[in-house]
């Protein structure tokens, strides 16, 4: 599988990056600033998903933050690989290996880590439904040997 992210998936890691970075904003102003204190030079360029949503009130990202943010999602993704770590501790194992690599609060890591694995979660729990629900549209054949074979494993 392709492990370039999309433009939507971009987009989302910027909106979380500007979302963690309101949260800590009172801590580590430097992690960004309000769109409507982003002083740019007009573009002709199409705005970024956060400006095109904002009325002032979004949290732009730093460009270091967005750095330092990539390195969390490419840890993130080769602790999880396609699905979610099964062990115990997981924030607390990817937060250690994520601080050896990176000189971020802890603080910030895990609240990183929290709301990648909930994303993480509901992405998993809808490609479930979708599954679930293409399953119901197979021929009742295909149904009743599933249930068979329900019964066999149960």
């Amino acid at each position: 599988q392709n492990n370039l992210p999309t433009t939507n998936e971009e987009d989302g890691f910027i909106y979380l990056c500007g979302w963690l970075a309101r949260k800590f904003k009172n801590k580590y102003p430097h992690l960004g600033c309000y769109t409507k204190d982003n002083k740019r030079d007009h573009s002709y360029s199409t705005p970024s998903w956060v400006q095109h949503l904002s009325f002032g009130s979004l949290t732009e990202p730093s460009t270091d933050w967005v750095k330092q943010a990539k390195i969390f999602e490419t840890l993130f993704k080769k602790f999880h690989k396609e699905k979610i770590d099964t062990d115990s501790n997981i924030v607390k194992r990817l937060t250690k290996l994520i601080k050896k690599k990176c000189d971020m609060p802890e603080d910030l890591i895990k609240a990183f880590i929290l709301q990648r694995t909930y994303i993480r979660i509901k992405l998993l729990n809808d490609n479930l439904i979708a599954e679930r629900s293409e399953g119901k549209k197979t021929s009742s054949t295909d149904r009743k040997s599933t249930k068979k074979m329900k019964k066999t494993i149960t």
